[in-house]
């Protein structure tokens, strides 16, 4: 059975996911939730009652200074059925606590090679990891399991993480910071929970190929500034029910120059 996992920041996208899966939604793949670790129960009670498998996801930063509150955060996070994990950091604090629950590892972890992956499964059998971001098609398949890892299909590219509130600086209330590179291109940042900012490319990676071949068991859609009515569209097309919007291929296609 196909996986198809959707990462949402927002209540928003999680009512949209809700939506979308109680009204149109088949049952012919299995669906996974990845939400905010800090995220309402009640938001997590929402996807649960419409069909998803709900994860906690966890920061792309671990810090010393926030580690309390992380942890603080993971322990009222029992609505979720295992985390995803997105450094080393992450992985320690649930080797310390003896978890034995789901873990999703992201592709920050970069599982870019057999022995990479090896050594994850060896502390956590279980665990499902999300291609990363650096390597081709053509690389991935050659990984023994490549073809089962979660393969991004669609979601903006993370280029930089700052402690610097660029939306703060730049940007208008509660709207992302628009940024220019040298080379004129283009990317929004965005505040995220526990004092960082992400910086991602403005138009994402789409790869609608990759859930309409059948090449990729599991396939996923990241979610970040999207209102709703632009995540029903992404998650529609998630379940076969439409077009991806389109935006850039990313590394996946032709790699890093």
């Amino acid at each position: 059975m196909t996986q198809i996992y959707i990462r949402v920041r927002t209540e928003e996208q999680a009512a949209a996911l809700a939506k979308v899966l109680k009204n149109e939604w088949d049952g012919s793949s299995e669906v996974f939730a990845l939400c905010p670790v800090k995220s309402d129960p009640q938001t997590a009670d929402l996807l649960k009652k419409a069909g998803a498998r709900v994860f906690a996801d966890l920061p792309f930063i671990a810090r010393e200074n926030t580690s309390g509150e992380l942890l603080e955060d993971m322990k009222r996070a029992s609505w979720a059925e295992g985390y995803v994990v997105k450094n080393i950091d992450e992985l320690g604090i649930l080797k310390e606590q003896g978890y034995e629950g789901g873990v999703i590892g992201d592709s920050f972890l970069y599982a870019y090679n057999s022995e990479a992956a090896g050594f994850y499964r060896e502390h956590f059998p279980g665990i499902r990891m999300m291609a990363s971001d650096e390597l081709t098609d053509a690389e991935l398949e050659r990984l023994p399991g490549g073809s089962r890892m979660i393969y991004k299909a669609y979601g903006r590219a993370r280029v930089m993480l700052t402690a610097q509130s660029l939306v703060a600086n730049y940007g208008e209330q509660g709207e992302a910071a628009k940024l220019r590179s040298a080379k004129n291109d283009r990317f929004i940042s965005l505040d995220e929970d526990y004092g960082y900012t992400s910086v991602l490319t403005e138009s994402p990676v789409s790869m609608p190929e990759a859930v309409s071949d059948g090449r990729w068991e599991n396939v996923m859609a990241d979610l970040t500034c999207e209102d709703r009515g632009e995540s029903e569209k992404v998650i529609r097309a998630m379940l076969g029910k439409g077009e991806l919007p389109s935006g850039i291929k990313g590394h996946h296609h032709k790699g890093i120059d």
